[in-house]
Parts: C-alpha cells; structure tokens; sequence
C-alpha cells in the first residue's frame, strides 16, 4: 500500500509553517490553527467567549482539477472578540493579523484574492478573512499523517 495524497494535510501544513516561521504572530500573540486539526474541535468546544487573543484558522475552501495539478483556494481567517482583546495595552486586531497573513502568504506560490472583514450582530466578534489561490502537486505525500489507499497490486 502507498501513502494517500491529502492536499488538504499538504495546504494547512505549509501555511501554517510559514505563518509560524513568521516572529510577528507569537510576539503578537496571534494563535494559529489548522481547520482540519483536531485543536479546532477542542477551541469549538472551549467557550470561544473566552477569547483574549487573534485566532487565525487555515482553511482548503475548495480544491479544482488543474490536469497535472490541483488548484486549492484557501482562507486564513482571523477572529477576535472585540472587548476582550482590545482591552489589552498595544492589542493586535484581527484585521492586522490579516493582513501580516497576506504579507507573509503571497508570493509565487499562493495569490492572495481579496480581504473582507465581518462583524457579528449581537456579539463583539470581529473576523478577516483573506482567499488566496495556489497550485499543489498531485504527487505529493504529506509526512505528517499516515492515512493509507489500497492500490490494487500491479497486472490487475
């Protein structure tokens, strides 16, 4: 058997290193979280009332065939609950985190698209979202995950 491609594993992998590699997140204590991570079933499960800080989740929004390869469009978005993070001297909005995202992510391999913020009606919660857009290799075995496809021996 032969490992099984995930573009989703391969996606969040490699942004999440680049925005960690990145000092200006920690030193703004920007907390960063892949969607397809077992961390976000645990902080959907916290009370994310609770939030203090920037939350910023890796998301594969949507993956098109690109014959040789996979097109992956992907959001980084960046929440805050307004009052509680704010209330901190020299506080780091989710629209700064957003940003230094997009700083970080666009280059030659991933275009960033555009930006849009919300708000919550009711509630302080303040979300970025950026999309961006990038090409993946239909080769690729992602190291960090074991997930197996059954491969029908050779001459069947």
């Amino acid at each position: 058997m032969r490992k099984m491609m995930n573009p989703v594993w391969q996606v969040q992998d490699e942004i999440a290193r680049m925005i960690n590699e990145e000092p200006w997140f920690e030193a703004h204590h920007v907390e960063v979280v892949e969607q397809n991570a077992q961390d976000l079933a645990f902080l959907l499960k916290k009370n994310l009332a609770t939030l203090n800080h920037v939350l910023l989740v890796i998301g594969v929004d949507r993956i098109t065939n690109n014959h040789t390869a996979l097109e992956c469009e992907i959001t980084v978005t960046c929440t805050e609950h307004v009052m509680a993070n704010r209330a901190k001297q020299g506080a780091t909005t989710a629209i700064d985190a957003c940003q230094a995202a997009i700083q970080v992510i666009d280059g030659e391999w991933w275009h960033f698209f555009n930006m849009q913020h919300t708000t919550e009606p009711g509630t302080d919660t303040l979300q970025a979202t950026a999309v961006f857009r990038g090409l993946v290799n239909r080769e690729f075995l992602c190291p960090n995950h074991t997930q197996q496809a059954v491969v029908p021996p050779e001459g069947e």
